[in-house]
């Protein structure tokens, strides 16, 4: 049985094929950094959009301390 999907038959129609490509670099998010910004990944401006996503990672629970704001649910969330 053959699927009928118009949708993705529209999308490969329009669709370019790249069959001759390379990465910027070995990593995925740098080379999404230099595909954003236009600069290599050794760029300020690439190395910025890499790292910052890694600067404010939350801390998981098991290092949340009792009087931790985030442990306990105010009222007004509560809704």
């Amino acid at each position: 049985m053959k699927a009928w999907t118009p949708n993705l038959e529209k999308l490969a129609g329009e669709g370019i094929r790249f069959s001759n490509a390379y990465a910027s670099s070995p990593r995925c998010t740098p080379s999404r950094a230099s595909l954003f910004t236009g600069k290599s990944p050794a760029a300020p401006t690439a190395k910025r959009l890499v790292s910052r996503r890694f600067r404010k990672r939350p801390k998981p629970p098991s290092a949340w301390s009792s009087t931790d704001s985030r442990n306990s649910v105010s009222p007004a969330t509560r809704m």
